[in-house]
């Protein structure tokens, strides 16, 4: 099912908004529980390169040009900076203890409690991204060229998982374990032949299991797996930015079980999982909001007002914050969900 939302006209509630945008009345209850928190100015006027946020959405870590900016997100006070430099890729442990950020020099293994660099891994032929693995050791890294390896972030040791086919990637721009471990997602976006293509690879033995060529050509950005781990959303859209749409793929068989299409203002920028197990937290649609929205149907049942373009949301492992970068104004904002 369609929903359109317009671009929001002052400080309107969201089910204010949805009327105001002239929809057919929704068999959903419109809340208005997503609220700013606070917000963050980038220093200088920089922007966020890699973010992470901390499991009870207490603590935000921002990757910039400078260093890592630790961010209280109650208050949106940086309380630190950690390193000094450009950082380029930032994954956080599934318990929140340890982070991995890609700095200029190689990787940094950073412990949250005290905010100390534990040990430098360099990867020889560079970081395309990086994701942590469920069991909060391991971090696959796609490098540079066509490698992807294991890092144990205790040893420092390196192991090449799977080496892609010559000339087989062009830009791989999103990494994703499954919650089990089993498998790996990789995302890449093609730019080069304008092709969008998915891969499914056995976290275990490196085994490339399919490569899945995704319908359109796309702005295929962030993906995310639902709360129960059976299904990978992937938020995209035709290069010409007409049309959005969030492709639902099955997980592990990695084929498309349904499409929701959505229209109105904006792009999906961003997806991650809400905490119900039937919503998705959707950035950039419309073009200066966040919505909460049904997974099956795409009808809105919640939508917050922000403002400039729209990327990098990220969601707190107890659902109760979100993160989303306004790139325009290099702000991040922390959003409570009400959940």
């Amino acid at each position: 099912m369609k929903r359109r939302i317009a671009a929001a006209l002052g400080a309107l509630s969201a089910a204010a908004l949805i009327a105001t945008a002239g929809l057919p009345a929704q068999a959903v209850t419109i809340t208005d529980d997503i609220k700013t928190k606070a917000s963050y100015a980038v220093p200088d006027g920089g922007s966020v390169l890699a973010s992470a946020l901390s499991p009870d959405g207490r603590t935000a870590y921002l990757g910039t040009a400078q260093g890592i900016d630790v961010v209280d997100t109650a208050t949106g006070e940086r309380t630190t900076r950690v390193g000094s430099g450009r950082v380029w890729h930032m994954a956080l442990s599934p318990d929140g203890t340890t982070l991995v950020a890609l700095f200029d020099g190689g990787l940094r293994v950073i412990a949250t409690s005290t905010l100390t660099v534990s040990r430098t891994i360099t990867i020889k032929d560079g970081v395309d991204t990086l994701a942590f693995g469920p069991g909060g050791v391991g971090v696959y890294v796609k490098d540079g060229r066509y490698g992807l390896s294991i890092v144990n972030t205790r040893t420092g040791a390196v192991r090449t998982l799977t080496t892609f086919p010559q000339f087989s990637l062009d830009a791989p721009c999103a990494l994703l374990p499954t919650p089990d471990g089993l498998r790996l997602y990789l995302v890449d976006c093609g730019y080069m032949d304008g092709t969008t293509n998915l891969w499914a690879i056995n976290a275990k033995t490196g085994a490339i299991g399919k490569k899945v060529r995704i319908p359109e050509n796309g702005i295929e950005n962030e993906m995310t797996f639902s709360r129960n781990g059976k299904a990978l959303y992937i938020p995209g859209g035709d290069i010409d930015g007409y049309t959005k749409r969030i492709r639902v793929y099955r997980v592990p068989e990695a084929t498309i079980a349904r499409t929701v299409d959505l229209t109105g203002d904006g792009a999906p920028t961003g997806v991650v999982a809400a905490g119900d197990g039937r919503s998705l937290y959707v950035a950039g649609l419309p073009y200066r909001g966040v919505a909460k929205m049904t997974a099956s149907t795409g009808d809105i049942t919640d939508y917050h007002e922000l403002t400039g373009y729209l990327d990098d949301l990220r969601i707190s492992a107890d659902r109760s914050t979100l993160l989303v970068e306004d790139v325009e104004n290099a702000v991040v904002h922390f959003l409570s969900t009400g959940e």
